[in-house]
């Protein structure tokens, strides 16, 4: 990166299936306005979801929390949770390497995956303790939802799995275990001194007639919009004020400007954006790399269907072409 700009990582912190409309309302809505209004500032924002960071083979092989923790260590100061009615996923057992690094989760087995990065990002570190942002999801929308499967994403209860190798006495009290730990939770981050931000209750609707775009399934979470302005402006006002940035906007004030080093800049955070969480894929880069190494004078033309990864494929191979 340029040494005019800064770059600033956030950590987004929730369960996955339930938080799908609200990340993505973050990763669509809010985080493009913010980096809007950061760009006068020279800042340069990344949103760490690790829906598209986490390959399943690192999911199979149980590499979920220690990616997890890894990445909430290169965000800091900056980590927004979000909790709605389920409790999450909880390891069985943690990876040895997770033990060995974070040493303190030995004595938090039964907890989810979502409680461990909040204790790692926020409960554990005192610093933190009125920097992080979180969200509570009002559970009024429940009313609107009819379908009994449809409410069970949104709602901590028996798993089917747990129903069928438990029986229903005992799967539901399992399920009444996670809702007093997700009950517990809340009320540790409502007690924590100095007061967190904390949008406790935020309202939103459920939208039958919408189409979940991960199962293709009707019904979703809407209304997010107070939601939203909410962490836009909250976020903004928190980098802005975090003492970690106070020489870098001191210097922006001050500079020159210098329109090339500008459009360098952009193409380089252009470059960072699309290959934060880049995996895989060697193939074709070891294509590009032979076409551009190569003779022939013909031109090159990648394509795909939107959303497939070109402009993150090329900005990897201008970052590996650069390194070489």
């Amino acid at each position: 990166m340029s040494q005019t700009w800064k770059t600033v990582r956030v950590f987004i912190s929730s369960t996955f299936r339930d938080m799908q409309a609200e990340r993505d309302y973050l990763v669509k809505r809010v985080f493009p306005a913010l980096r809007q209004r950061l760009e006068p500032h020279r800042i340069n924002l990344v949103d760490i979801d690790l829906r598209w960071g986490i390959t399943r083979e690192q999911a199979d092989n149980d590499q979920v929390l220690g990616l997890c923790l890894q990445q909430i260590d290169e965000c800091r100061p900056f980590f927004v949770g979000l909790l709605g009615g389920r409790y999450g996923w909880a390891p069985s057992k943690f990876p040895v390497e997770v033990g060995k690094r974070y040493g303190w989760t030995h004595h938090h087995t039964g907890k989810s995956v979502t409680e461990l990065e909040i204790l790692h990002g926020v409960l554990n570190d005192p610093a933190m303790h009125g920097r992080a942002l979180f969200c509570f999801r009002s559970e009024d929308f429940l009313r609107d939802i009819k379908d009994k499967e449809q409410r069970c994403v949104y709602a901590e209860g028996p798993t089917d799995e747990e129903l069928h190798e438990l029986g229903p006495e005992e799967a539901e009290r399992r399920a009444a275990v996670r809702r007093q730990q997700l009950a517990d939770l809340k009320n540790r981050i409502r007690a924590l001194s100095p007061t967190m931000s904390l949008f406790d209750g935020y309202p939103c609707t459920w939208d039958q007639a919408a189409v979940d775009p991960g199962t293709k399934q009707p019904g979703r979470v809407g209304g997010l919009a107070e939601f939203g302005n909410w962490i836009l402006d909250k976020l903004e006002r928190a980098i802005l004020d975090a003492p970690e940035l106070r020489e870098h906007l001191a210097a922006v004030r001050t500079e020159t400007r210098d329109e090339l080093a500008e459009e360098r800049g952009f193409h380089e955070r252009f470059i960072e954006s699309r290959t934060r969480v880049y995996i895989g894929r060697q193939r074709l880069q070891d294509e590009l790399k032979a076409f551009v190494t190569g003779a022939e004078a013909k031109p090159c033309v990648v394509t795909g269907p939107s959303g497939s990864g070109k402009s993150a494929a090329l900005a990897k191979f201008c970052q590996l072409l650069t390194l070489n």
